[in-house]
């Protein structure tokens, strides 16, 4: 008998389940990754903008789908190189193709109103409540990014040292696991101490040689225990 905290293990659906689940996610925007980076930013606009440094670096790193608001809303500074690529276009006539089927005064709107930016107020209210919100805190705010596939450490290292600003990542499953780790020590420590302690009252009660063959049945009854469980939590699917 051996045990395996590791809850990723635990996960009996079949590899091509779980790649179908990741293609599906990829369309609809599945957003309950259970891996989250936590980004700081003195407002929403530094916010958004360091959202997209991340993903950057993250792109370099994993094929993973990295969840977040920026995926809607750029930042400001890309908004504004999108906006002066499209009136170059409009204006040098590189989008004529296009602009032949947009009146004269639609195209003049959209050049007037070029130096306007998206807030994150301004995105529809079912998207913004599809991501977790921007917090504000006493000393600036707090956003969310998540993705689902685990990173090693050495590439949780290699994303903390591409930014020149501190994120946190907080991965979950892994938690969950420690936490398994620390139960079934906890549990060990407590059989292990009501055995003995059983034990030593039957060597008291009934002597050396009929106190150790009674002890044999609470020996044979943990370690019985213990089976059953693992056997139990061998079954067990967790959807991470």
């Amino acid at each position: 008998m051996r045990f395996s905290d590791d809850i990723n293990l635990f996960n009996s659906t079949p590899v091509y389940l779980l790649e179908n689940e990741k293609r599906v996610n990829g369309l609809i925007g599945n957003q309950q990754y259970p891996r989250f980076i936590v980004v700081r930013g003195d407002d929403q606009t530094q916010l958004i903008r360091r959202f997209e440094i991340i993903r950057h670096s993250f792109s370099q790193l994993s094929d993973a789908q990295l969840l977040g608001i920026d995926q809607w809303l750029p930042s400001e500074a890309t908004q504004q190189q999108n906006a002066t690529w499209l009136a170059d276009g409009i204006t040098q006539d590189k989008l004529a193709q296009i602009t032949q089927f947009i009146n004269h005064d639609d195209l003049s709107t959209m050049l007037a109103s070029q130096q306007k930016t998206m807030q994150y107020q301004d995105l529809p209210l079912p998207i913004r409540e599809s991501y977790p919100q921007i917090i504000e805190t006493s000393s600036g705010v707090v956003g969310v990014l998540s993705y689902l596939d685990k990173l090693s450490d050495t590439q949780q290292q290699q994303l903390k040292d591409s930014v020149d600003f501190a994120i946190e990542l907080i991965d979950q499953p892994e938690q969950f696991t420690q936490a398994f780790k620390r139960l079934r020590l906890y549990i060990s420590y407590f059989l292990l101490l009501a055995t003995a302690g059983l034990t030593l009252l039957m060597l008291l009660l009934y002597g050396m040689k009929r106190g150790f063959s009674m002890a044999c049945i609470p020996i044979i009854s943990t370690l019985s225990g213990l089976s059953i469980c693992h056997l139990l939590i061998g079954y067990l699917t967790l959807f991470i």
